[in-house]
Protein backbone atom coordinates (compact mmCIF):
# COMPACT_ATOMS: atom_id res chain seq x y z
CA UNK A 1 0.00 0.00 0.00
CA UNK A 2 0.88 3.42 -0.53
CA UNK A 3 1.13 4.61 2.91
CA UNK A 4 -0.51 7.38 4.58
CA UNK A 5 3.23 9.26 4.92
CA UNK A 6 5.02 8.00 2.69
CA UNK A 7 2.95 8.68 -0.44
CA UNK A 8 2.76 12.38 1.19
CA UNK A 9 6.39 12.26 1.34
CA UNK A 10 6.83 10.81 -2.94
CA UNK A 11 4.65 13.81 -3.68
CA UNK A 12 6.70 16.28 -1.93
CA UNK A 13 10.37 15.13 -3.41
CA UNK A 14 8.35 14.76 -6.72
CA UNK A 15 6.50 18.14 -6.55
CA UNK A 16 10.00 19.80 -5.70
CA UNK A 17 11.32 18.68 -9.08
CA UNK A 18 8.48 19.18 -11.43
CA UNK A 19 9.94 21.99 -13.05
CA UNK A 20 12.64 19.69 -14.41
CA UNK A 21 10.84 17.81 -16.25
CA UNK A 22 9.56 14.77 -13.14
CA UNK A 23 6.50 12.60 -12.94
CA UNK A 24 3.76 12.36 -15.81
CA UNK A 25 1.38 9.45 -16.63
CA UNK A 26 1.44 6.28 -18.39
CA UNK A 27 -0.32 5.47 -21.86
CA UNK A 28 -3.72 3.31 -21.63
CA UNK A 29 -2.61 0.74 -24.37
CA UNK A 30 -3.29 -3.30 -24.38
CA UNK A 31 -0.18 -5.25 -24.10
CA UNK A 32 0.71 -8.63 -22.77
CA UNK A 33 3.54 -8.71 -20.14
CA UNK A 34 5.80 -12.30 -20.21
CA UNK A 35 9.30 -11.44 -18.49
CA UNK A 36 9.90 -14.19 -15.68
CA UNK A 37 12.27 -13.64 -12.80
CA UNK A 38 12.53 -16.73 -11.38
CA UNK A 39 14.28 -17.00 -7.96
CA UNK A 40 15.33 -20.05 -7.95
CA UNK A 41 15.93 -22.92 -10.46
CA UNK A 42 13.00 -25.67 -11.59
CA UNK A 43 13.42 -28.91 -12.28
CA UNK A 44 12.32 -29.62 -16.34
CA UNK A 45 12.15 -33.39 -15.39
CA UNK A 46 11.25 -35.07 -12.17
CA UNK A 47 14.16 -37.43 -10.34
CA UNK A 48 12.71 -41.31 -11.27
CA UNK A 49 13.66 -42.34 -7.92
CA UNK A 50 14.05 -41.03 -4.40
CA UNK A 51 16.64 -39.19 -3.36
CA UNK A 52 18.20 -40.68 -0.16
CA UNK A 53 19.69 -37.58 0.64
CA UNK A 54 18.37 -34.15 0.68
CA UNK A 55 19.15 -32.08 -2.99
CA UNK A 56 22.42 -29.70 -2.91
CA UNK A 57 22.10 -28.22 -6.45
CA UNK A 58 19.35 -26.13 -5.52
CA UNK A 59 16.58 -27.22 -7.89
CA UNK A 60 12.81 -26.19 -6.84
CA UNK A 61 10.34 -28.08 -6.45
CA UNK A 62 11.75 -30.84 -4.43
CA UNK A 63 11.91 -33.95 -6.80
CA UNK A 64 9.48 -35.97 -4.66
CA UNK A 65 7.41 -35.44 -1.38
CA UNK A 66 9.71 -37.66 1.15
CA UNK A 67 13.01 -35.03 -0.41
CA UNK A 68 13.94 -32.26 2.16
CA UNK A 69 13.92 -28.89 0.81
CA UNK A 70 17.18 -27.65 -0.77
CA UNK A 71 16.15 -23.78 0.31
CA UNK A 72 15.56 -21.94 3.50
CA UNK A 73 11.81 -20.76 3.75
CA UNK A 74 12.34 -17.48 2.38
CA UNK A 75 14.40 -18.69 -0.85
CA UNK A 76 12.03 -21.43 -1.30
CA UNK A 77 10.24 -18.65 -3.74
CA UNK A 78 9.60 -17.78 -7.51
CA UNK A 79 9.12 -14.70 -9.02
CA UNK A 80 7.43 -14.09 -11.72
CA UNK A 81 6.85 -10.61 -13.48
CA UNK A 82 3.27 -9.81 -14.15
CA UNK A 83 4.43 -6.60 -15.14
CA UNK A 84 7.20 -4.05 -14.98
CA UNK A 85 6.04 -1.24 -16.82
CA UNK A 86 3.04 -0.07 -14.56
CA UNK A 87 3.68 3.27 -13.08
CA UNK A 88 2.99 3.91 -9.62
CA UNK A 89 0.77 0.43 -8.52
CA UNK A 90 -0.57 0.36 -4.82
CA UNK A 91 -3.72 -2.25 -4.62
CA UNK A 92 -4.56 -5.42 -5.68
CA UNK A 93 -8.28 -7.13 -5.74
CA UNK A 94 -8.11 -10.75 -6.97
CA UNK A 95 -11.54 -11.88 -8.60
CA UNK A 96 -12.47 -14.27 -11.81
CA UNK A 97 -13.72 -10.60 -13.55
CA UNK A 98 -13.87 -12.53 -16.79
CA UNK A 99 -15.99 -15.47 -15.71
CA UNK A 100 -13.34 -18.31 -17.48
CA UNK A 101 -12.68 -20.01 -14.15
CA UNK A 102 -9.21 -18.39 -12.85
CA UNK A 103 -8.56 -15.74 -10.79
CA UNK A 104 -7.76 -12.18 -12.48
CA UNK A 105 -6.17 -9.13 -10.43
CA UNK A 106 -7.70 -5.76 -10.80
CA UNK A 107 -5.04 -3.67 -10.33
CA UNK A 108 -4.84 0.35 -9.47
CA UNK A 109 -1.85 2.74 -10.34
CA UNK A 110 -1.76 6.01 -9.79
CA UNK A 111 -0.07 7.11 -12.97
CA UNK A 112 3.52 8.32 -11.51
CA UNK A 113 4.18 11.45 -9.33
CA UNK A 114 4.47 15.49 -10.64
CA UNK A 115 2.74 18.63 -11.13
CA UNK A 116 0.06 18.78 -12.43
CA UNK A 117 -0.68 15.57 -10.92
CA UNK A 118 -1.60 12.74 -13.51
CA UNK A 119 -5.12 10.66 -12.92
CA UNK A 120 -4.48 6.78 -11.96
CA UNK A 121 -5.81 4.06 -13.79
CA UNK A 122 -7.33 0.41 -12.88
CA UNK A 123 -5.98 -2.61 -15.30
CA UNK A 124 -7.82 -5.90 -15.62
CA UNK A 125 -4.88 -8.47 -15.56
CA UNK A 126 -6.03 -11.86 -17.25
CA UNK A 127 -4.04 -15.02 -16.91
CA UNK A 128 -2.92 -16.73 -19.61
CA UNK A 129 -1.09 -19.82 -20.47
CA UNK A 130 1.17 -19.72 -16.56
CA UNK A 131 2.31 -17.14 -14.05
CA UNK A 132 4.41 -15.76 -16.08
CA UNK A 133 2.10 -14.88 -18.62
CA UNK A 134 -0.40 -12.19 -18.35
CA UNK A 135 -2.74 -9.85 -20.48
CA UNK A 136 -3.88 -6.60 -19.58
CA UNK A 137 -7.18 -4.49 -20.73
CA UNK A 138 -7.93 -1.08 -18.63
CA UNK A 139 -11.14 -0.90 -16.65
CA UNK A 140 -10.72 2.80 -16.10
CA UNK A 141 -8.01 4.59 -18.20
CA UNK A 142 -6.18 8.01 -17.27
CA UNK A 143 -8.99 9.64 -19.39
CA UNK A 144 -11.47 8.93 -16.71
CA UNK A 145 -9.20 11.71 -14.48
CA UNK A 146 -9.33 9.44 -11.25
CA UNK A 147 -6.21 10.36 -8.68
CA UNK A 148 -5.38 7.81 -6.46
CA UNK A 149 -7.35 5.35 -7.85
CA UNK A 150 -7.58 2.99 -4.73
CA UNK A 151 -8.36 -0.35 -3.57
CA UNK A 152 -10.96 -1.56 -5.51
CA UNK A 153 -14.23 -4.01 -4.61
CA UNK A 154 -14.95 -6.57 -7.60
CA UNK A 155 -18.73 -7.45 -6.84
CA UNK A 156 -21.89 -7.71 -9.06
CA UNK A 157 -23.58 -4.63 -8.21
CA UNK A 158 -26.29 -4.50 -11.08
CA UNK A 159 -27.32 -8.23 -10.21
CA UNK A 160 -26.61 -9.18 -13.79
CA UNK A 161 -24.31 -12.01 -13.11
CA UNK A 162 -21.22 -10.66 -13.61
CA UNK A 163 -18.95 -8.55 -11.94
CA UNK A 164 -18.15 -4.89 -12.27
CA UNK A 165 -15.62 -3.21 -10.29
CA UNK A 166 -16.30 -0.13 -7.38
CA UNK A 167 -13.15 2.36 -7.20
CA UNK A 168 -13.11 4.42 -3.99
CA UNK A 169 -10.49 7.83 -5.21
CA UNK A 170 -8.17 10.54 -3.82
CA UNK A 171 -6.12 11.52 -1.06
CA UNK A 172 -4.31 14.33 0.42
CA UNK A 173 -1.54 14.99 -1.86
CA UNK A 174 -4.15 16.57 -4.35
CA UNK A 175 -4.17 19.25 -1.82
CA UNK A 176 -1.09 19.92 -0.47
CA UNK A 177 0.51 22.58 0.14
CA UNK A 178 -2.59 24.42 -1.57
CA UNK A 179 -1.42 23.66 -5.53
CA UNK A 180 -4.50 21.66 -6.32
CA UNK A 181 -8.12 20.87 -5.68
CA UNK A 182 -9.83 18.13 -3.81
CA UNK A 183 -9.57 14.94 -5.70
CA UNK A 184 -11.70 12.68 -3.76
CA UNK A 185 -14.61 10.38 -5.84
CA UNK A 186 -15.95 7.02 -6.05
CA UNK A 187 -17.40 5.38 -8.93
CA UNK A 188 -18.05 2.00 -10.23
CA UNK A 189 -17.21 0.35 -13.14
CA UNK A 190 -20.58 -1.84 -15.01
CA UNK A 191 -19.39 -4.66 -17.12
CA UNK A 192 -21.28 -4.28 -20.18
CA UNK A 193 -20.72 -6.44 -23.26
CA UNK A 194 -16.96 -6.51 -23.12
CA UNK A 195 -16.49 -2.78 -22.53
CA UNK A 196 -16.86 -0.97 -19.27
CA UNK A 197 -19.45 1.78 -18.25
CA UNK A 198 -18.62 4.20 -15.44
CA UNK A 199 -21.29 5.31 -13.08
CA UNK A 200 -20.49 8.18 -10.49
CA UNK A 201 -21.62 7.93 -6.84
CA UNK A 202 -19.41 11.05 -5.66
CA UNK A 203 -18.27 12.94 -8.81
CA UNK A 204 -14.24 13.91 -8.57
CA UNK A 205 -13.45 16.81 -6.33
CA UNK A 206 -14.71 15.40 -3.14
CA UNK A 207 -12.90 17.12 -0.16
CA UNK A 208 -12.95 13.84 1.07
CA UNK A 209 -11.26 11.07 -0.15
CA UNK A 210 -11.80 7.16 0.12
CA UNK A 211 -9.79 4.31 0.28
CA UNK A 212 -12.01 0.93 0.35
CA UNK A 213 -16.17 0.54 0.67
CA UNK A 214 -17.96 -2.54 1.87
CA UNK A 215 -20.99 -3.60 0.39
CA UNK A 216 -24.21 -5.32 2.26
CA UNK A 217 -27.74 -4.20 2.61
CA UNK A 218 -27.17 -2.48 5.38
CA UNK A 219 -31.09 -0.50 5.50
CA UNK A 220 -32.56 -4.46 5.07
CA UNK A 221 -34.48 -2.82 2.25
CA UNK A 222 -32.99 -5.65 0.03
CA UNK A 223 -30.53 -3.82 -2.37
CA UNK A 224 -26.71 -3.47 -1.53
CA UNK A 225 -25.29 -0.48 0.13
CA UNK A 226 -22.23 1.23 0.34
CA UNK A 227 -20.21 1.82 3.28
CA UNK A 228 -17.05 3.48 3.51
CA UNK A 229 -15.19 6.28 5.44
CA UNK A 230 -14.24 9.52 4.09
CA UNK A 231 -11.17 10.97 4.89
CA UNK A 232 -9.79 14.40 5.42
CA UNK A 233 -6.27 15.84 6.32
CA UNK A 234 -6.90 19.44 8.18
CA UNK A 235 -4.65 22.41 7.30
CA UNK A 236 -2.22 24.03 8.78
CA UNK A 237 -3.26 27.73 8.56
CA UNK A 238 -6.23 28.54 9.09
CA UNK A 239 -5.92 25.59 11.54
CA UNK A 240 -8.22 23.04 11.08
CA UNK A 241 -8.19 18.97 12.29
CA UNK A 242 -8.15 16.34 10.28
CA UNK A 243 -11.32 14.13 9.96
CA UNK A 244 -12.70 10.68 9.28
CA UNK A 245 -16.43 10.33 8.59
CA UNK A 246 -18.27 7.07 8.31
CA UNK A 247 -20.93 6.59 4.97
CA UNK A 248 -23.21 4.81 4.20
CA UNK A 249 -24.57 5.17 0.46
CA UNK A 250 -27.86 4.12 -0.26
CA UNK A 251 -28.67 1.45 -2.66
CA UNK A 252 -31.17 2.71 -4.98
CA UNK A 253 -33.22 1.38 -8.25
CA UNK A 254 -31.21 3.83 -10.79
CA UNK A 255 -28.90 3.95 -13.31
CA UNK A 256 -26.06 4.85 -10.62
CA UNK A 257 -27.92 1.94 -8.33
CA UNK A 258 -26.83 4.19 -5.46
CA UNK A 259 -28.10 7.33 -3.59
CA UNK A 260 -25.30 10.28 -4.56
CA UNK A 261 -26.33 11.60 -0.90
CA UNK A 262 -24.64 10.04 1.99
CA UNK A 263 -26.08 8.78 5.21
CA UNK A 264 -23.14 9.86 7.93
CA UNK A 265 -23.33 7.09 10.32
CA UNK A 266 -20.54 8.76 12.94
CA UNK A 267 -16.91 10.14 13.18
CA UNK A 268 -14.41 7.94 13.15
CA UNK A 269 -12.49 4.52 12.06
CA UNK A 270 -9.90 4.63 8.62
CA UNK A 271 -9.55 3.95 5.52
CA UNK A 272 -10.32 0.38 5.26
CA UNK A 273 -13.71 -0.51 6.57
CA UNK A 274 -14.83 -3.70 7.38
CA UNK A 275 -18.41 -5.18 8.30
CA UNK A 276 -18.57 -7.88 11.02
CA UNK A 277 -21.14 -8.82 13.46
CA UNK A 278 -18.72 -8.47 16.87
CA UNK A 279 -21.45 -8.28 19.44
CA UNK A 280 -23.34 -11.25 18.31
CA UNK A 281 -26.54 -9.41 17.93
CA UNK A 282 -27.40 -10.59 14.46
CA UNK A 283 -26.35 -7.45 12.63
CA UNK A 284 -23.54 -5.84 11.25
CA UNK A 285 -21.05 -3.40 12.75
CA UNK A 286 -17.76 -1.45 11.52
CA UNK A 287 -14.39 -1.95 12.49
CA UNK A 288 -11.08 -0.94 10.75
CA UNK A 289 -7.62 0.86 11.59
CA UNK A 290 -7.64 4.22 12.34
CA UNK A 291 -5.27 7.05 11.04
CA UNK A 292 -6.66 10.57 10.63
CA UNK A 293 -8.38 10.21 14.46
CA UNK A 294 -6.54 12.11 17.40
CA UNK A 295 -5.27 9.17 19.56
CA UNK A 296 -6.92 6.43 17.63
CA UNK A 297 -4.87 3.42 16.74
CA UNK A 298 -8.44 1.01 16.15
CA UNK A 299 -11.85 1.06 16.74
CA UNK A 300 -15.16 -0.11 15.64
CA UNK A 301 -18.56 0.83 15.56
CA UNK A 302 -21.40 -0.60 17.28
CA UNK A 303 -24.88 -0.80 15.47
CA UNK A 304 -27.59 -0.09 17.99
CA UNK A 305 -30.23 0.97 15.19
CA UNK A 306 -30.21 0.02 11.69
CA UNK A 307 -30.55 3.04 9.17
CA UNK A 308 -33.69 3.74 7.16
CA UNK A 309 -34.38 5.49 4.21
CA UNK A 310 -33.83 9.21 5.59
CA UNK A 311 -32.24 8.12 8.99
CA UNK A 312 -28.45 6.72 9.62
CA UNK A 313 -29.90 4.84 12.41
CA UNK A 314 -27.48 4.88 15.43
CA UNK A 315 -23.55 4.04 15.93
CA UNK A 316 -21.65 4.24 18.67
CA UNK A 317 -17.68 4.47 18.55
CA UNK A 318 -15.85 1.63 20.67
CA UNK A 319 -12.36 1.01 21.50
CA UNK A 320 -10.41 -1.30 20.34
CA UNK A 321 -6.82 -0.34 21.10
CA UNK A 322 -5.83 3.49 21.22
CA UNK A 323 -2.00 2.67 22.49
CA UNK A 324 0.02 1.71 19.91
CA UNK A 325 0.15 4.58 17.71
CA UNK A 326 -2.03 5.27 14.08
CA UNK A 327 -2.96 2.05 12.46
CA UNK A 328 -3.06 1.50 8.56
CA UNK A 329 -5.39 -1.94 8.76
CA UNK A 330 -7.64 -4.15 10.30
CA UNK A 331 -8.66 -7.68 9.16
CA UNK A 332 -10.45 -10.60 11.18
CA UNK A 333 -9.13 -13.24 9.46
CA UNK A 334 -10.77 -16.92 9.61
CA UNK A 335 -9.85 -19.76 11.04
CA UNK A 336 -6.00 -18.26 11.93
CA UNK A 337 -5.31 -20.70 14.35
CA UNK A 338 -7.51 -23.49 13.49
CA UNK A 339 -10.77 -24.47 15.27
CA UNK A 340 -12.79 -22.19 12.78
CA UNK A 341 -12.37 -19.09 15.08
CA UNK A 342 -11.85 -15.97 13.32
CA UNK A 343 -9.39 -13.96 14.91
CA UNK A 344 -8.30 -10.00 14.25
CA UNK A 345 -5.05 -8.71 12.79
CA UNK A 346 -3.71 -5.22 12.42
CA UNK A 347 -0.80 -3.50 11.28
CA UNK A 348 -0.03 0.04 13.22
CA UNK A 349 1.90 2.56 10.91
CA UNK A 350 4.17 4.38 12.79
CA UNK A 351 8.10 5.21 12.65
CA UNK A 352 9.97 4.26 16.18
CA UNK A 353 12.87 6.54 15.86
CA UNK A 354 9.68 9.35 15.59
CA UNK A 355 7.15 8.27 17.59
CA UNK A 356 8.75 5.76 20.12
CA UNK A 357 6.18 3.25 19.16
CA UNK A 358 6.86 -0.62 18.30
CA UNK A 359 5.66 -1.17 14.36
CA UNK A 360 4.30 -4.05 14.54
CA UNK A 361 1.73 -6.62 12.91
CA UNK A 362 -0.59 -7.54 15.62
CA UNK A 363 -2.84 -9.88 16.96
CA UNK A 364 -6.28 -9.28 19.05
CA UNK A 365 -8.56 -11.27 21.10
CA UNK A 366 -12.32 -10.32 21.14
CA UNK A 367 -13.10 -10.57 24.89
CA UNK A 368 -16.91 -11.96 26.20
CA UNK A 369 -17.33 -7.98 25.89
CA UNK A 370 -16.20 -6.20 23.02
CA UNK A 371 -16.99 -2.70 24.38
CA UNK A 372 -14.08 -3.54 26.55
CA UNK A 373 -10.69 -2.77 25.06
CA UNK A 374 -9.55 -5.83 23.36
CA UNK A 375 -5.98 -7.80 24.47
CA UNK A 376 -2.89 -7.04 21.96
CA UNK A 377 0.29 -8.49 20.45
CA UNK A 378 2.99 -8.08 18.08
CA UNK A 379 3.47 -11.37 16.16
CA UNK A 380 6.10 -9.55 13.82
CA UNK A 381 9.72 -8.99 14.84
CA UNK A 382 12.19 -6.40 12.94
CA UNK A 383 9.50 -4.44 10.56
CA UNK A 384 11.32 -0.78 11.32
CA UNK A 385 10.47 2.02 8.80
CA UNK A 386 13.99 3.76 7.49
CA UNK A 387 14.17 7.30 9.88
CA UNK A 388 12.78 9.60 6.99
CA UNK A 389 12.84 13.07 6.79
CA UNK A 390 10.92 16.27 7.80
CA UNK A 391 10.25 16.43 3.70
CA UNK A 392 9.99 12.64 3.13
CA UNK A 393 8.32 10.87 6.25
CA UNK A 394 8.17 7.30 6.38
CA UNK A 395 6.11 4.86 8.39
CA UNK A 396 5.91 0.70 8.61
CA UNK A 397 4.31 -1.39 8.19
CA UNK A 398 1.35 -1.49 5.67
CA UNK A 399 -1.19 -3.56 4.01
CA UNK A 400 -1.24 -7.89 4.76
CA UNK A 401 -2.99 -10.44 3.26
CA UNK A 402 -3.57 -13.82 4.59
CA UNK A 403 -3.56 -17.42 3.66
CA UNK A 404 -1.60 -21.04 3.64
CA UNK A 405 1.50 -19.30 1.89
CA UNK A 406 3.63 -23.06 2.46
CA UNK A 407 0.63 -25.40 1.70
CA UNK A 408 1.30 -26.90 5.46
CA UNK A 409 -2.59 -26.47 6.43
CA UNK A 410 -2.43 -23.32 8.24
CA UNK A 411 -2.53 -19.24 8.22
CA UNK A 412 0.08 -17.16 7.19
CA UNK A 413 0.70 -13.51 6.28
CA UNK A 414 1.91 -11.50 3.90
CA UNK A 415 3.27 -7.89 5.01
CA UNK A 416 4.23 -5.06 3.09
CA UNK A 417 6.91 -3.32 4.78
CA UNK A 418 5.69 -0.10 3.60
CA UNK A 419 8.65 2.60 5.04
CA UNK A 420 10.74 -0.73 5.80
CA UNK A 421 12.23 -1.29 2.16
CA UNK A 422 11.27 -4.92 2.27
CA UNK A 423 7.92 -7.71 1.88
CA UNK A 424 7.47 -10.30 4.72
CA UNK A 425 5.64 -13.22 4.95
CA UNK A 426 5.19 -14.08 8.01
CA UNK A 427 4.85 -18.07 8.72
CA UNK A 428 3.12 -19.45 10.98
CA UNK A 429 4.66 -22.03 13.30
CA UNK A 430 3.80 -25.08 15.82
CA UNK A 431 2.07 -23.50 18.44
CA UNK A 432 -0.23 -20.50 16.82
CA UNK A 433 3.16 -18.25 16.75
CA UNK A 434 4.86 -16.57 13.48
CA UNK A 435 8.42 -16.13 12.11
CA UNK A 436 9.01 -13.16 10.32
CA UNK A 437 10.72 -13.83 7.22
CA UNK A 438 12.19 -11.16 4.45
CA UNK A 439 10.33 -12.09 0.86
CA UNK A 440 12.08 -9.20 -0.45
CA UNK A 441 14.34 -6.75 -0.23
CA UNK A 442 14.19 -3.06 -1.93
CA UNK A 443 10.73 -2.77 -2.36
CA UNK A 444 9.52 -0.05 -1.06
CA UNK A 445 6.07 0.65 -0.27
CA UNK A 446 4.94 -1.95 -1.63
CA UNK A 447 1.41 -3.29 -1.87
CA UNK A 448 -0.84 -5.68 -3.01
CA UNK A 449 -0.24 -9.07 -0.68
CA UNK A 450 -3.25 -10.61 -1.87
CA UNK A 451 -2.76 -14.18 -1.26
CA UNK A 452 -4.91 -16.70 -3.63
CA UNK A 453 -4.32 -19.89 -5.95
CA UNK A 454 -4.06 -17.72 -9.43
CA UNK A 455 -3.27 -20.85 -11.72
CA UNK A 456 -5.64 -23.03 -9.37
CA UNK A 457 -2.77 -25.94 -8.67
CA UNK A 458 -3.81 -26.09 -5.30
CA UNK A 459 -1.25 -23.58 -3.61
CA UNK A 460 -1.56 -20.33 -3.06
CA UNK A 461 0.89 -17.35 -4.78
CA UNK A 462 1.37 -13.96 -3.45
CA UNK A 463 0.39 -11.23 -5.02
CA UNK A 464 3.04 -8.05 -4.65
CA UNK A 465 3.07 -4.75 -6.42
CA UNK A 466 6.30 -2.26 -6.01
CA UNK A 467 5.09 1.44 -5.75
CA UNK A 468 8.35 2.53 -6.03
CA UNK A 469 9.86 0.21 -8.62
CA UNK A 470 6.71 0.34 -10.95
CA UNK A 471 5.77 -3.21 -10.87
CA UNK A 472 3.58 -6.03 -10.28
CA UNK A 473 5.16 -9.69 -9.01
CA UNK A 474 3.87 -12.62 -8.31
CA UNK A 475 5.72 -15.30 -5.66
CA UNK A 476 5.29 -19.02 -5.98
CA UNK A 477 6.52 -21.47 -2.84
CA UNK A 478 8.44 -24.17 -4.77
CA UNK A 479 10.46 -25.81 -1.68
Amino acid sequence: MRSIATRTAALAIALSTAACGGGGGGADDTGTDTGVSPDTSVDTAPDTTPDTTPDTTGDSPADLPGDSPACSFADCFVRYVVDDGIEVPAYVSVADVDGDGREDLVVSSFGGLGFPLPAGQVRLYEFDVSLAVWTWTAIAGQDEGLKFPNWTTVHDVDGDSDLDVIVPAGFLACTMGGMGAACGALAWFEQDAGGWVRHDVVAPGSDLFYHHVAIADLDGDGIDDILTVGEEQGAAFPATPDRAVVQLFRGAISTVRFETAPLDLGQGLGSLPVLEDLDGDSDLDVASAEYFVEGGSFAWMEQVAPPTAADPGAWTRRVIADDVGPSVMLAFVPDLHGGGVTRPVGTNHVNETRDGIVSAVFEFEIPADPRLAWPVWPISTGIVSVAGTALAPMAAPGIFGWGDVDGDGDVDLAVSGDGDKRVFVLEQVEGGTFVTHVLAEGLGQAGGMQITDLDRDGSAEIVVTGYEDNVVYVYEYSP
